[in-house]
């Protein structure tokens, strides 16, 4: 991979990996927003929807995370998918688990860092 390559695929998992915490942690409260049992689905998910789209803690990291994308299928254009694209979701999963354990989340325990360690494994053997 070329630099500005590698660059790029970094800035993304970069994005996504930090944004990914943010988001599950502004979305908190959501299943709260139905207050009435008998409420037909298709306006518990609207009222869902405005609960989201009203709460700044999620909409600012949702709108840098699709910043995010926007800068992958750029990056994309002129990379190559069998790279860029294994090396970027390997990376923000990484950066969503060191993010993640930065606002609080519980880690996933061993199981966890042996499947993080096996995803870089196999994306070094495919791009070997």
């Amino acid at each position: 991979m070329v630099m500005h390559e590698t660059v790029g695929c970094l800035l993304v998992a970069f994005l996504w990996g930090i944004t990914n915490p943010l988001m599950k942690r502004g979305a908190a409260g959501v299943e709260t927003v139905s207050d009435s049992a008998n409420q037909s689905q298709l306006r518990r998910v609207f009222s869902e929807l405005k609960y989201l789209v009203i709460n700044w803690k999620y909409t600012l990291p949702f709108l840098v995370n699709q910043g995010g994308s926007l800068l992958y299928y750029w990056t994309l254009s002129f990379s190559a998918l069998s790279a860029a694209v294994p090396l970027t979701n390997a990376l923000t999963l990484v950066i969503t688990v060191l993010f993640g354990k930065i606002f609080g989340e519980q880690s996933g325990g061993i199981l966890l860092y042996i499947g993080i360690t096996l995803v870089f494994l196999g994306t070094a053997v495919a791009n070997s």
